[in-house]
Order: structure tokens, then C-alpha cells, then sequence
């Protein structure tokens, strides 16, 4: 039993002896820079958040980079203890970093999860700006034992395929670049299931790139528009003995729609009331249509007029529209409908595929004109060179 205390005694002793074989340094800086440690590239170290590391005893060299100028300092790590290293922005950059050395910008320095066959293989892009005579450094690792992954560097506005390859598990690769553009990084996963890797993109800057050249390019959206519908549908009174008091006005917004708009107006004042409505807002808007104009959030409002000619409305599927029209109980949208309304109007953001406007005159003694407007708006982005 002795002896097996003096062996669990001498293991905590060997134990406590490794813990202690090593020294720690947290390194913090006034701005953003990447890390090397001698010589090591290490991750990115953002703004006032510091990160510590955990280093043999002795002496190491630390070196951060920023905006192409370097700064070094010297350590002595000791066993078992812990030392601040700070980098400020008013520091001089070190001698050994002249105006000779070469800038290196880490632009990306993350972790990915790739879908595997089960999800039809998704690619992951990340898409960055690059100048003329740049090099980039590609580092591509994969965390799992098995699958590989495959790669491709695509010129944005050509969509042509500059680099591949294909089927490897690890990959450190300089391409050089000719000319400044955006650039699209597609990378897979060569099996079953998701696997995860690490990618880490450096930019070595060309001799004639701008210093404050960026590499993230600027997401441009644009928003077009077109009139779906601009017309004047009856709907009969329920005493009329030639017609239904229900109408149905199908609606066919265009592919891609992201939302559309709509106003309604009963009979001739409501009308009226949009014409002038029209008139004085060209004085902020111009001659734009102003149920554009609402849905580009250039107006806040349209026109609106209490009357006793009312309608209601709703929108229905293809199914639901024949049950509304036999008169049954039947099932609308609700994103918008109103009863008894005059005049009405809306943003919608939900773009059935199917859609009807359904209109209903509970009026024993009149019929009433309705005035439909409806327009489709469609967003689409792209990249570009900031």
C-alpha cells in the first residue's frame, strides 16, 4: 500500500511539473492586426480584445501587421507566469519592418460547415474585392478523417472559373491576380455527410495598390417596378336578377415578385379623389406613379375617402374562389381584406402563387364600379468595388 501511495505521489508531482513547463503572454492592441508568433501566423486580433496564448519558457518574437506596417517585440517567456505584451497605434513600426516588407491583410479566417450529398452538396462562397498584381494565399484545411473538399476562384463579373481543385483534404496555394474585380471562393465537400473545415484567405497587395484599398466589396440592391393591373370592375347589387353581387378578378403577379402593392377605390368620387391625389403629390414625387412611389416608401400614404358605396374584398386561392363564388364559407388570405370599405390599400410581403381578388356587393339597391390598381415590385442585388 506504500508503494502505491508513492506512486500516486510521484504521478501528481510529474503532472504538476508539466503543468508548469510552460508560460502564457496576452497580447492586446489599439487596432485591428494579425498575429505572428515566431514567425507562426496566428488568427486575427480585433480592437481592445485581447487574446493569450500559451508559449514554452524562453524567448519569442511577436510581430502584428496592419495597414502593411509591422511592429516587432522580443519576450522572454518564464515558466508558470503570465505577461502582457500591448501594441499601440502610436508606436514607431520596428526597424526590421521597413518600407520594404510585404504587406500581408488577412481577409478571411474562419471556420465552415459544408454540406454533404444528404443536402445536395450546397457550396459555401465568400466573395472578396482583389487589385491588380495582388497574390492571394489560399490555406484550406479539413477537420474531418474523412471526405475532401474541392475549390474554385470565379471572376465575379464573367463568371469565369480562374482556379480549381479538386478532391484534397489540405492546401496551401499562392494564385496571382491580374486585374481588380470581385472574386467568388466556391468551395464543396466531397461526402455524405457535412463536414467542417477551416479557410484562410491572405492578401498580398500588388507594388501600385492604394493602401486604403478594401477588400469588402459593397452589396448594391436595386428595386424594379411594373403595373400589374389599372382597371374598373362592376359588382351588382344582390336584387340584380343578370348578375352575381360576388366578382372575381384574378391577379398574375410577375416571377421574382419580392411584394407588391395594391388600392382599391369604389365608384367615381374614389376615382376622383386618386386623380388629384396624383396631381399634388408630383410636386414631391414627379410624374412617378404614386402607388410606386408607396411601395419605394416615397409616400406614407394614398388616398383614402369615407362614402356609404362600399364593397368587401379579400384574397383567396384558385380552390377558395369557386367556393366563394357558389356562395359557400370559404378561406382568404390575411395578410389584407376589409368589409364594407370604400377605398383601401396596402404593402403586401407574402406572394402567393395563387391569387384572386374576391369582391362582394351586400347593396340590395346599387351596383358599384370598382377601381383596381396593383403593382409588382422585384429587388435584386449585386457587388461592387467600393
Amino acid at each position: 500500500m506504500k508503494h502505491l501511495y508513492l506512486l500516486v505521489f510521484l504521478f501528481f508531482i510529474a503532472i504538476s511539473g508539466r503543468a508548469q513547463s510552460v508560460g502564457y503572454v496576452i497580447i492586446s492592441a489599439s487596432y485591428s492586426c494579425s498575429i505572428e508568433i515566431d514567425g507562426e501566423q496566428k488568427e486575427l486580433l480585433e480592437l481592445n480584445h485581447p487574446k493569450k496564448y500559451t508559449l514554452v519558457p524562453g524567448d519569442h518574437i511577436i510581430q502584428v501587421t496592419a495597414n502593411g506596417k509591422a511592429r516587432t517585440k522580443t519576450i522572454a517567456v518564464v515558466e508558470g507566469k503570465s505577461q502582457v505584451v500591448r501594441f499601440d497605434e502610436n508606436e514607431t513600426a520596428s526597424s526590421d519592418a521597413g518600407a520594404d516588407t510585404v504587406r500581408r491583410i488577412i481577409i478571411c479566417d474562419r471556420d465552415l460547415s459544408l454540406a454533404g450529398e444528404l443536402e445536395d452538396n450546397r457550396p459555401e462562397y465568400t466573395t472578396y474585392c482583389l487589385d491588380a498584381n495582388d497574390q492571394v494565399e489560399l490555406e484550406f484545411s479539413l477537420y474531418n478523417k474523412k471526405g475532401s473538399l474541392n475549390f474554385s476562384l470565379i471572376d465575379y463579373k464573367s463568371n469565369q472559373v480562374l482556379f480549381s481543385q479538386s478532391d484534397f483534404k489540405d492546401c496551401k496555394r499562392t494564385i496571382p491576380i491580374s486585374k481588380r474585380g470581385i472574386y467568388i471562393f466556391r468551395l464543396t465537400a466531397n461526402n455524405l455527410f457535412n463536414r467542417s473545415a477551416h479557410l484562410r484567405i491572405t492578401r498580398i497587395p500588388g507594388s501600385q495598390s492604394p493602401r486604403l484599398f478594401s477588400a469588402t466589396p459593397r452589396l448594391v440592391r436595386d428595386t424594379t417596378y411594373s403595373m400589374v393591373m389599372n382597371t374598373k370592375i362592376r359588382v351588382y347589387s344582390t336584387t340584380n336578377l343578370d348578375h352575381s353581387n360576388k366578382t372575381i378578378v384574378p391577379i398574375s403577379l410577375p416571377n421574382d415578385t419580392r411584394y407588391w402593392t395594391f388600392w382599391l377605390g369604389v365608384d367615381q368620387q374614389s376615382n376622383d379623389q386618386w386623380i388629384n391625389f396624383t396631381k399634388a403629390a408630383a410636386a414631391n414625387i414627379g410624374d412617378i406613379n404614386p402607388l410606386f412611389a408607396f411601395g419605394l416608401n416615397m409616400l406614407s400614404e394614398l388616398p383614402m375617402l369615407r362614402s356609404t358605396a362600399t364593397v368587401n374584398y379579400s384574397f383567396t386561392d384558385n380552390a377558395n374562389k369557386n367556393v366563394f363564388s357558389a356562395g359557400g364559407v370559404y378561406n382568404h388570405y390575411t395578410f389584407r381584406y376589409g368589409n364594407n370599405i370604400c377605398t383601401d390599400y396596402a404593402i403586401v410581403r407574402s406572394v402567393p402563387r395563387e391569387l384572386n381578388l374576391c369582391l362582394s356587393n351586400e347593396s340590395t339597391l346599387n351596383g358599384h364600379d370598382v377601381y383596381i390598381k396593383v403593382a409588382a415590385f422585384k429587388v435584386s442585388s449585386h457587388f461592387e468595388i467600393p
